[in-house]
């Protein structure tokens, strides 16, 4: 017996989260991307995959269906904002967890309301922090998705 599932209808979890990276082409592709931009390579790491899950539903989405379309919606943002925050530091050789772009998919989703406030509860809740206070940060951040959709 086979089962047919809409993506649609498949909640975001562990096991599906992880399940949609290994098994499309989604994550991997942006991630590889980023990687290429930066000089640097993949590895996988279901673990950091699977902790987007709580960082996922923070910015509201629920579905894997959801996840794609963000995806999609956001792609050069991620891919963009990764490259040029990754970039700074040590020059190339950089090694990064499968997923890396969702973590910057959250942030673009986030800065994209514009809210100061909200960006800030998003990195105190997730526990990223920066230099100097997360209302600066937020600023920082919200101020830097401006630049990349312009």
């Amino acid at each position: 017996m086979k089962f047919s599932v809409d993506a649609s209808s498949v909640l975001i979890d562990q096991v599906s989260l992880k399940y949609f990276a290994q098994k499309t082409s989604f994550v991997a592709n942006l991630d590889r991307d980023i990687a290429a931009r930066i000089g640097g390579t993949v590895v996988d790491n279901d673990e950091h995959v699977a902790g987007f899950v709580k960082t996922l539903s923070w910015v509201g989405i629920e579905t894997i269906s959801e996840l794609e379309s963000a995806l999609n919606m956001h792609s050069k943002e991620i891919v963009d904002w990764a490259a040029d925050y990754l970039r700074v530091g040590e020059p190339g050789g950089k090694t990064l967890s499968s997923g890396i772009c969702l973590f910057y998919l959250c942030y673009c989703m986030v800065a994209e309301r514009g809210s100061v406030e909200e960006m800030e509860a998003y990195l105190r809740d997730n526990n990223i922090h920066g230099r100097g206070t997360l209302v600066g940060l937020a600023k920082k951040l919200i101020k830097k998705y401006g630049e990349l959709k312009s």
